[in-house]
């Protein structure tokens, strides 16, 4: 679905959902929206329910999983420049982080609200973010409107 107004005209919702997140933190927001945006809106919730389904490529780095693939990040609320990789059962804090210093991401929404809160909504933080959120998801680095569409429209088993 291409959006047909505002300033990404032109674009796929797929494509802004991975390089413009912050738009879509706005769109998001915009609950009684009318049409067109709600058009918009519900595709790009319904994208971000596949976005989420899909399962991150990354190790848990649990003490004890033996590789069990993580199902969440933990980024510490003061930067994200270092993220960790966590399985469902694993404690993050088990590395020596104080309690109460991590914010915990599985989805989209939750990596749109980190940069919001953390890193003050700066558009380039939303960017690399989600990107690597999406890297580690399977996108390809440097993905294009090809990779992106692909990403978004595989089925997941």
């Amino acid at each position: 679905m291409r959006i047909l107004f505002g300033v990404h005209k032109g674009k796929s919702v797929a494509e802004v959902m991975v390089k413009n997140p912050e738009h879509v933190k706005w769109i998001l927001q915009n609950n009684d929206a009318e049409e067109p945006v709600r058009t918009v809106r519900e595709e790009m919730i319904r994208l971000i329910e596949i976005f989420d389904s899909k399962p991150f490529t990354k190790t848990c780095f649990g003490r004890y999983c033996a590789g069990k693939t993580a199902t969440r990040c933990t980024a510490y609320k003061s930067y994200y420049n270092s993220l960790y990789w966590w399985c469902d059962k694993c404690n993050p804090y088990q590395s020596g982080a104080n309690v109460g210093t991590l914010h915990a991401i599985s989805t989209y929404e939750d990596a749109l609200g980190y940069v919001n809160f953390v890193c003050q909504d700066k558009k380039l933080d939303y960017e690399a973010f989600i990107a690597q959120l999406a890297q580690e998801k399977g996108l390809p680095d440097r993905a294009g409107i090809d990779d992106i569409y692909s990403f978004f429209m595989e089925m997941v088993c």
